[in-house]
Order: structure tokens, then sequence, then C-alpha cells
């Protein structure tokens, strides 16, 4: 195992594709909490990496698109910042 000390930040960054788009091969999507990721998760652990997990876009982006959504305008101009669709996750599911 590698010394670490002395070089600099080190670290996991997970983007927020995890839970919204990162699928797994039966096409369900990864959540944090999947049995498949421990060894990652234990492997930083270990090795006193720290990992920053960005799970969900802002709860507008899984809100319905009407005029209670104070981004109504920007998800109508940008229909691939929209996540509230059937079978997409809650805020409350990431």
């Amino acid at each position: 195992m590698a010394d670490l000390e002395g070089v600099g930040a080190i670290g996991l960054k997970i983007s927020k594709g995890f839970g919204l788009q990162s699928v797994k091969t039966d096409g369900s999507l990864v959540k944090v909490n999947d049995a498949s990721l421990k060894p990652i998760w234990e492997a930083c652990a270990r090795l006193n990496i720290s990992v920053s997990i960005h799970t969900a876009e802002a709860e507008e982006y899984v809100s319905p698109m009407d005029l209670q959504n104070e981004r109504w305008v920007e998800l109508a101009l940008f229909e691939d910042r929209r996540n509230y669709m059937p079978g997409r996750p809650t805020c409350a599911d990431l």
C-alpha cells in the first residue's frame, strides 16, 4: 500500500449522475447504499480517503414544472434539466 502522506488532497468525488443516470446491468439506478459499492467505501475508509457524493439536484428539478416551481422557466427552456418524470427518483429516493 502506498504512503499517501504529503501528496496533497486525496479524495473520491461522485458526481450527481450517481443516482440519476448511473445504471446497473439490470437497468435499475445505482443507489449510494447499493451493496455492490461496499468494497469501494471500505477501501476509502481503510486508506483514509474522503468521499464527496453529489446525489441529487435541487428539489425544483425533481418537482412538477408548474408556476409553483421557482425554476419553471429554466426547466421549460432546458428540457435536459428536468428530472420530474414517471420512473425517475424523487429527492427522498436519492
